[in-house]
């Protein structure tokens, strides 16, 4: 999902709800509550602004309109047609499956999901951060002390993926957001997939951040492995920086789009 550069809208102000006199429960506590709750439809929300738009629909700022919570939220609305139109309702369904079994500080939570005739709809945790591609496009490139402090939350979220037999397939500083505190948390697990055996075959994800085992993997198939060449590719951009410059291995020819033999030196800073 691309994010809007718009600051957050009237919705910033739902803690009013509650007052100083009573606690408002924590995003945990929902949860538990949404598990037992009648079928929750889009009318129960107040609609914000726009967060982020992608191929099957965006993702707008909410609400809840009556006393559930006052914590403002990320909706995903997905639209139907677009993901039947592109072959997607299994990626739809991994992903929903796969984000509803993790629990880890530096995952995006999600809440709950539901659906109408025309869409599905996925409730998640707000993070008013926006993406780490936005700051790092902003900054230019991190020092060593930042980029480490992000590659640090990012190592742990794979590591726990990877114990839980998930491979996420398309790390890149777009799907990071950060929360209010600065914190890192990895997001769109389009193409996440929990590996039934050790290795998998399909050919997705971003082509800078394509391993060679993925490219491959029609043949020799990949593994975990494939996401620890994407963090690489990662930590090489926030120290190098992204502004007039290729991700490493990246061929500069527009129809040629795929990674470079990752024998070929790369320029990476020396540290200060």
């Amino acid at each position: 999902m691309k994010t809007s550069s718009s600051q957050p809208g009237p919705l910033t102000s739902a803690h009013d709800l509650y007052g100083n006199s009573q606690r408002a429960p924590s995003i945990r506590e929902l949860e538990t509550r949404l598990r037992n709750e009648p079928k929750l439809s889009i009318r129960d929300f107040e609609i914000g602004p726009t967060l982020g738009t992608g191929t099957f629909g965006r993702v707008r700022q909410v609400r809840f309109k009556h006393s559930l919570s006052p914590h403002v939220f990320a909706l995903k609305m997905l639209r139907k047609t677009e993901i039947l139109k592109l072959n997607q309702v299994e990626h739809i369904k991994s992903e929903k499956r796969i984000l509803a079994m993790t629990d880890h500080p530096f995952i995006v939570k999600l809440i709950c999901s539901f659906q109408n005739s025309r869409y599905i709809y996925m409730l998640f945790e707000y993070l008013p951060g926006g993406e780490l591609f936005s700051r790092l496009r902003k900054d230019g490139r991190f020092s060593e002390d930042v980029a480490l402090f992000y590659a640090s939350e990012i190592l742990l979220a794979l590591r726990y993926l990877h114990r839980n037999k998930i491979i996420y397939r398309d790390l890149k500083p777009e799907n990071l957001l950060l929360n209010s505190q600065g914190h890192v948390k990895l997001a769109d697990f389009g193409f996440a997939k929990a590996l039934d055996a050790n290795r998998t075959k399909t050919l997705c994800g971003t082509p800078e951040y394509l391993s060679p085992e993925i490219i491959r993997g029609q043949k020799a198939g990949y593994g975990r492995s494939a996401d620890w060449w994407a963090f690489g590719i990662l930590l090489y951009e926030m120290l190098v920086g992204s502004t007039n410059q290729l991700p490493p291995f990246l061929r500069q020819e527009a129809d040629r789009n795929l990674p470079k033999d990752p024998r070929r030196n790369r320029r990476v800073p020396r540290s200060s």
